[in-house]
């Protein structure tokens, strides 16, 4: 039996459903725009790897390619490739996907680190914090104007004040 995740599933089945919106809408649309619209198809590339990360990316590019091809390249209902510059098209079309695919997936792992290192640098902070807080030693930090900038309450109590009248 197979062994699908659901993580699979949606990478790739949104690779597919978002392949197949912008064959349906080209098909719809062909009628009305000439030259023919692979702009639908960048589109499903983007959802893809968005959703599905490179490997949906890479998916919607390779389906994309095929659907192209066997749609709108002369011989229709082919994959056979007469034209060079149609196959020029899908060449750069592959290029183009390949590339939307991979900064999109290098942006999401860009965000993941940055939410990462940001959750270690809160709890870093926050130790900090209760280190400080919790010290015996008075501690007062001071601006460059020589405002307070942050005094413990050790260091409220050996100079007779509050927290309050210290900041």
């Amino acid at each position: 039996m197979l062994n699908v995740n659901r993580s699979q599933l949606q990478r790739y089945g949104v690779a597919v459903l978002s392949v197949g919106l912008a064959l349906l809408l080209t098909i719809l649309l062909e009628a009305l725009i000439q030259p023919k619209i692979l702009i639908l198809f960048f589109a499903a590339v983007t959802v893809s790897v968005w959703f599905g990360e490179l490997t949906g990316g890479l998916a919607a590019t390779g389906l994309s390619i095929v659907a192209i091809a066997y749609f709108f390249s002369p011989p229709l209902y082919s994959l056979a490739i007469d034209s060079s510059t149609d196959r020029f098209q899908l060449i750069t079309f592959g290029l183009v996907g390949l590339l939307i695919s991979s900064l999109n997936a290098d942006l999401r792992n860009s965000k993941r680190r940055t939410r990462t290192t940001f959750a270690q640098l809160q709890a870093s902070e926050e130790r900090y914090r209760q280190i400080l807080d919790t010290s015996y030693e008075g501690i007062w930090l001071l601006n460059t104007e020589l405002r307070t900038e942050y005094a413990n309450q050790r260091l409220a109590e050996m100079l007779g004040y509050s927290l309050e009248e210290m900041q």
